[in-house]
């Protein structure tokens, strides 16, 4: 393998952005939107832009949930210990671009309420 490789970041988690802009760049070149007006062809961008956006803060927040380090326990805001990890849990979260999911990790302890160091991390309100 060559060095230059080993260089490279991990871009798939904006894959899905990366295919709208091109479906977008496409679509601005076919022949519909040559002809178009600027009005027409501000709202399609307008329109297909925002979902670029949301998709790149998707694509932001999925690295982040993919790069959220394993602890073996957190403190709970009452000092309790939350010793069990639960993968993979989520919450859907309202953007200026439109509602992504937020994937992380939670924290518990029988008969005590979970935490989410990720929420945390982001500023995000109780679910």
């Amino acid at each position: 393998m060559q060095a230059e490789y080993f260089n490279c970041q991990d871009i798939s988690f904006f894959s899905q952005a990366q295919n709208q802009l091109d479906v977008m760049i496409q679509n601005l070149n076919s022949a519909e939107l040559q002809d178009a007006e600027h009005g027409d062809i501000e709202r399609y961008i307008q329109q297909e832009g925002f979902e670029l956006l949301r998709l790149l803060l998707q694509g932001h927040l999925g690295k982040k949930a993919n790069n959220e380090p394993h602890l073996t326990s957190v403190t709970s805001a009452d000092g309790v210990e939350l010793t069990h990890v639960r993968h993979h849990t989520k919450r859907k979260m309202s953007s200026l671009f439109g509602d992504v999911t937020v994937h992380r990790k939670s924290y518990s302890k029988q008969t005590h309420a979970a935490h989410f160091p990720m929420d945390e991390q982001l500023n995000l309100a109780d679910d």
